[in-house]
């Protein structure tokens, strides 16, 4: 079995995505990462059912007058009002009066026999959106699990393919630089090792001229 760290440098340039994926696989199984299960697929689509009621919804407040409570929401504007909010540091709801002007909201919303009308596909949807959402996480969770050996593997390859790049990079300098020398390639070299010091010693095993 090869690993990622035993392909040669022209194995590496010729990686498919699949095959890096392969050596992904290969290097989280040795670093005990569990394998990538298989993607969720397609995310549940919620049954469409229509809306049935129209309503005009008021918001909920708390009065101090139990009368005010009960006239009409045009006049709950006036009324002495109080609303909660949360306080932060107790942990604890206090109530101020609320002056604010209250407006009726529209919605629409649907009715208990419309719902049990469509029972069934509703159910088989929380199934399927629970699954999912299990599958989802489970997909999740495993890859990031094996960011470590992926990061291990495109290191690799990257540097296989930058590789790639700087040889293919000084053959063409070394081209050019034999075409002003004439042909010689002593000349070219000496050329080419004053204007890419660094290369050439990086390189100096794989660049031969």
């Amino acid at each position: 079995m090869k690993t990622i760290d035993d392909l040669t440098y022209d194995e590496l340039v010729d990686l498919s995505s699949e095959e890096i994926n392969h050596y992904i696989d290969v290097q989280c199984a040795m670093e005990g990462i569990p394998l990538l299960p298989e993607e969720p697929g397609n995310k549940p689509v919620e049954p469409e059912v229509s809306f049935d009621l129209k309503l005009w919804k008021l918001p909920e407040v708390c009065l101090v007058d139990k009368d005010t409570a009960e006239l009409l929401a045009t006049e709950l504007t006036k009324a002495q009002r109080y609303t909660s909010s949360w306080i932060r540091g107790i942990t604890r709801y206090g109530y101020e009066p609320d002056h604010s002007a209250i407006d009726a909201t529209f919605v629409q919303a649907t009715t208990k026999s419309l719902l049990v009308a469509h029972r069934e596909e509703l159910e088989k949807y929380e199934e399927e959106k629970t699954l999912y959402r299990e599958q989802d996480n489970a997909y999740d969770k495993a890859s990031n699990a094996r960011s470590s050996a992926r990061t291990h593997v495109m290191d690799v390859v990257y540097a296989a393919q930058e590789k790639q790049s700087d040889l293919a990079r000084l053959d063409a300098l070394f081209t050019r630089y034999l075409a002003l020398a004439d042909g010689d390639k002593a000349i070219a070299a000496k050329f080419l090792q004053e204007a890419q010091p660094a290369l050439i010693e990086k390189y100096e095993a794989e660049f031969m001229v």
